[in-house]
């Protein structure tokens, strides 16, 4: 749930805000997803949508605990 509020995808109400409503649907990490929202509220999309596929091969990026994978 900290993670959701940290991504600015629930309200401290526990309701869910237009960004996670966008979260939602796609079917990626929630950490991943923000950043193809982001990108595309900054109008650099193409970009966003470069470093996510390379985060989301296997061995490569976050992991679940949040630090880097060696």
């Amino acid at each position: 749930y900290s993670l959701l509020m940290e991504l600015n995808a629930v309200h401290e109400q526990k309701r869910l805000t237009p960004v996670g409503a966008q979260l939602a649907q796609l079917p990626i990490d929630p950490r991943l997803a923000r950043m193809l929202v982001a990108g595309r509220e900054e109008n650099c999309l193409t970009e966003a949508l470069i470093v996510v596929a390379g985060l989301a091969i296997a061995g490569v990026g976050i992991q679940r605990s949040g630090r880097p994978v060696a």
